[in-house]
């Protein structure tokens, strides 16, 4: 089953990077381009530095605030190629430049390998799917490299299944500490959860932003703690996290990954954030039709009074 859904995130990411023509959303033939400046939120991996390259944008980080993994001291030297990380400032109006006031970096998991796929290029981390692709940066591994127990820290793109495509994979020093972000998977009971196949113990937690219900299916949590001899996730400390991303009406938002809800090419969810295209929207290298769950995209448009981003150009990558 893990190789069949791998097998359609292979089929989508390949129908998003084919060279098809370019369209409208009302269906005529344009070519997207030109710059939209503005202050705002970007979220996507960082392909560069110099300042911090996301989203095609160059940021300038002179007096930004840099958090990794929850620490708000960290620096510039902290970050690392690949990672995913949601960037606030401002985008100049020649859309390639801007500054960042913020950038922020948490990443999707940390803990040992359960089992390695070098043939379907995915392994098993803490119980969720993390696949590899052309893309996939390494830091003090590769690949082939790498091996059952291993302590991996991920960072990518989370699909329609909760697989999570990996822009970046870092093999750390071995340790007991164990990090998982993802979406409860059953109903809580008797202090337990899953996330995917990761059974969570949360009897000893401390619990943050958990409403007075109490955690429930669908929540989307991060949890840290340590493993078990059997393999439970025993947690010192469970947060609801909070999906969104501090922008405001009518500021610019620019967001890349795979669309993880789909209703149709109109209306769908990147990350998490739903978007709605329009006859306005420009189309680099696709098509509406293109859209489906798991594309790779990269959305840039502004924020509307319901939180909704309105497409002003989307980019199958």
């Amino acid at each position: 089953m893990k190789m069949f859904r791998l097998g359609q995130f292979a089929i989508f990411l390949l129908t998003a990077t084919v060279g098809v023509s370019c369209a409208g959303g009302g269906g005529g033939s344009t070519t997207a381009g030109g710059g939209v400046g503005g202050t705002g939120v970007s979220v996507g991996k960082i392909t560069a530095f110099g300042s911090v390259f996301v989203n095609r944008v160059e940021f300038n980080t002179t007096g930004a605030t840099i958090t990794v993994n929850g620490d708000p001291t960290a620096t510039q030297t902290d970050l690392g190629i690949g990672m995913v990380v949601t960037v606030k400032g401002t985008i100049n109006g020649n859309g390639t430049t801007g500054t960042a006031s913020s950038i922020d970096y948490n990443n999707n998991l940390e803990g040992p390998i359960d089992s390695i796929n070098l043939l379907a290029s995915f392994l098993v981390v803490l119980g969720q799917t993390v696949a590899v692709d052309s893309s996939t940066v390494f830091e003090n591994a590769t690949f082939g490299s790498l091996a059952k127990g291993d302590i991996v820290e991920i960072s990518g793109f989370v699909g329609s299944d909760g697989t999570i495509v990996a822009t970046r994979i870092e093999r750390t020093p071995p340790g007991t500490h164990v990090e998982l972000t993802g979406t409860i998977s059953n109903t809580p009971v008797s202090n337990t959860f899953q996330i995917g196949s990761q059974v969570v113990d949360y009897s000893g937690a401390v619990l943050e932003n958990v409403p007075p219900s109490g955690l429930a299916l669908g929540m989307l949590v991060e949890v840290k703690g340590t493993l078990d001899a059997s393999g439970v996730l025993i947690a010192t400390q469970i947060g609801v996290v909070n999906n969104a991303l501090g922008a405001a009406e009518g500021d610019l938002l620019e967001i890349e990954g795979l669309v993880n809800q789909f209703t149709n090419a109109s209306d769908f969810e990147v990350n998490g954030q739903r978007v709605q295209t329009n006859s306005q929207t420009l189309f680099e290298n696709g098509a509406p039709a293109n859209i489906q769950a798991n594309v790779l995209l990269e959305v840039e448009g502004t924020l509307d009074a319901n939180g909704i981003l309105i497409a002003r150009e989307i980019s199958f990558e």
